[in-house]
């Protein structure tokens, strides 16, 4: 019953850390640091239940991988900060399959490391099928795509995928060199969804703790706000620029990066985790090897 538990708490936190996360794009310490302290306190009483205090080391080991990777990603700017404390929640819960669950597809390396894989492949699914929405509701998303590709990397492109698709009969591994290409043109795409998405006016007064500008924001040579600034605006920053914005030194309305919500990729990837297993291996598996 623990590994039910386990789960079940896992996803019912992340899914209201979802839902907020898609409605307000913030999700509240105390839901992210609760649910780390909660499945720690299950992964230690599994361990002293099962007297097995392997379980418990585990769960600080990988709890503290897992806050590392997600540490890298938010000082190179990719993530926020609640991303990171709810990778870090994976880790404790999931250093190990959750008592009472079999994944139909098992792996030879340590089941975090399906997690952590999983979760990078879902990612990825949903950020392609976050973007292609936004560039179906923006045109001029497909007009700067098609601006940024010449006729030359096309046909590249296709070729190298049709070449690799033909050798891959005699040497399967070839198939995951056609993903080189077809990320190349990704990247160019998404940097299209980005320039043209990922941004957005607000009121001053709309300002949230950890929202971004897209430039800094400058007040007679000063900066006021880095926009290069992982962690975005503090409350004191937030107050000092609604100040100046009552005063009319600074512009009544601020632009502000606008990511995608990416939470709603963590209880999607312990779902497939715990039932499906690991797709990265399923794949090698079935179709590589």
């Amino acid at each position: 019953m623990i590994g039910v538990a386990i789960v079940a708490v896992a996803i019912a936190a992340m899914a209201v850390a979802s839902y907020t996360d898609i409605r307000i794009r913030e999700v509240s310490n105390w839901l992210s640091f609760g649910l780390i302290f909660a499945l720690l306190g299950m992964k230690a009483f599994e361990a002293f239940y099962y007297s097995d205090m392997s379980i418990l080391w585990s769960s600080l080991a990988f709890g503290g991988l897992f806050l590392g990777l997600g540490l890298l990603f938010f000082y190179s700017g990719q993530w926020g900060g609640a991303d990171v404390k709810l990778l870090c929640a994976m880790g404790v819960g999931f250093s190990t399959v959750p008592r009472g669950f079999a994944p139909l597809y098992s792996s030879v390396w340590p089941y975090s490391f399906t997690l952590i894989f999983n979760f990078f492949l879902v990612a990825v699914l949903y950020a392609m099928g976050y973007a292609a929405v936004l560039a179906v509701t923006t045109p001029k998303v497909g007009r700067d795509f098609r601006a940024s590709v010449n006729r030359y990397e096309v046909l590249a492109g296709a070729l190298a995928i049709v070449a690799l698709f033909g050798l891959s009969s005699l040497y399967p591994i070839m198939l995951w060199l056609a993903a080189v290409p077809v990320l190349w043109f990704l990247s160019k795409f998404l940097r299209s969804v980005e320039a043209n998405c990922m941004t957005r006016k607000i009121k001053a007064s709309e300002l949230r703790e950890f929202d971004i500008p897209k430039v800094n924001i400058v007040l007679d040579g000063e900066v006021l706000v880095n926009s290069k600034d992982p962690n975005g605006m503090t409350p004191e920053q937030i107050r000092k620029v609604q100040r100046l914005v009552k005063k009319g030194t600074l512009p009544k309305k601020l632009e502000v990066k606008w990511g995608i919500p990416l939470i709603p990729v963590y209880p999607i990837a312990i779902l497939v985790s715990v039932f499906i297993g690991d797709l990265l291996f399923a794949v090698i598996t079935r179709f590589l090897i």
